[in-house]
């Protein structure tokens, strides 16, 4: 909590003051449509109300989480009316999401655990619905077929997310076995490096639409419709929510396996790592098993070419020389 005498202790601030100091500098830009123009506004309006009590940012990311599994219990339910109690909580969960993030903002308490929490919240999306929409239909039908679906659906839409995460964290253990100097590469334009190439087609235009099929807001929002359908058409049958599981279980593995052939096929993690760290001038990449070193690249004929059945001379790794700042290490 915090102290009365904090000075940046959060008041009943002006609209205008508020959303300057809560949101993100880019949050008309970045994002998704529903979340630019619809649920941070609304966000920013608990954020307004919950202010002057100080309440953590863990607090609310928590709730988040609890509302999350109270809307997977009600999917699992099996009838009209739970699913739409289940939308529901979705929706309630995807606003409290913004909320963390806002209060932390205003509090001046944005930490890497709190991201760390909402990174995992984020992620228990796709092993709380898409398991809790199968247990319904298993419920309503008694057919273990549908709880396989929901895991299938759960596990490749997990995977599509996940797979970020994994490569930063590749990133990260590079970085711990890497010794000498690199530079961080912010503004890639600016450092004379072109982004990845973004090919068209047919493909490309199928792999996005699977790809946009999973993202977390857009099987929420299919789930509200669907919920909202079945529940004035009064189907106790499911009809349409046994059509999209059934779908998404064959779609969701089949777009997480093409994410990983493609990750390995043109190798994207190596791509993007060197994008973003790179050796400062004069220098280059040396690899021995298991380290990586930044060495300063000699001049062309300054080392004296090696004779027959000589080792060649290796220069000394920056990390050695003096001066040189080590990144990281073990």
């Amino acid at each position: 909590m915090i102290a009365p005498s904090d000075p940046f202790e959060p008041k009943r601030l002006p609209w205008h003051e508020l959303t300057r100091r809560c949101q993100k500098p880019d949050h008309r830009q970045v994002g998704t449509w529903m979340a630019r123009r619809v649920v941070r506004p609304l966000a920013q309006a608990i954020t307004w109300v919950l202010a002057p009590w100080s309440v953590s940012p863990h607090v609310v990311t928590l709730l988040a989480w609890a509302v999350l599994g109270a809307a997977a219990a009600c999917l699992a339910q099996g009838s009209p009316g739970w699913m739409v109690a289940g939308a529901a909580a979705l929706q309630l969960w995807y606003l409290l999401d913004h909320v963390d993030g806002q209060l932390a903002r205003l509090q001046r308490r944005e930490t890497l655990e709190g991201t760390l929490l909402d990174y995992l919240m984020h992620h228990s999306f796709f092993c709380f619905v898409p398991l809790g929409v199968g247990w319904g239909l298993f419920t309503a039908e008694n057919r273990p077929g549908w709880l396989l679906a929901g895991l299938a659906w759960g596990w490749g839409a997990w995977l599509v997310h996940a797979v970020h995460d994994a490569r930063y964290k590749a990133f990260f253990k590079r970085l711990k076995r890497t010794r000498g100097p690199l530079r961080l590469c912010l503004d890639q334009q600016a450092a004379g490096m072109p982004g990845p190439e973004q090919p068209r087609g047919l493909g490309v235009w199928l792999r996005r639409l699977g790809r946009k099929l999973l993202e977390t807001h857009v099987t929420m929002n299919l789930l509200t419709l669907l919920a909202a359908a079945e529940w004035l058409a009064g189907n106790g049958e499911l009809a349409l929510l046994r059509l999209y599981t059934g779908t998404m279980a064959l779609l969701a593995p089949a777009v997480a396996l093409g994410v990983l052939w493609r990750e390995v096929r043109l190798g994207r993690s190596e791509a993007e790592f060197v994008r973003w760290f790179q050796p400062p001038p004069s220098h280059g990449w040396q690899y021995e098993p298991g380290r990586w070193f930044v060495v300063p690249q000699q001049p062309p004929g300054e080392l004296a070419p090696a004779a027959p059945g000589e080792a060649t001379p290796t220069p000394v790794p920056a990390a050695e020389r003096p001066g040189c700042e080590v990144l990281a290490g073990d």
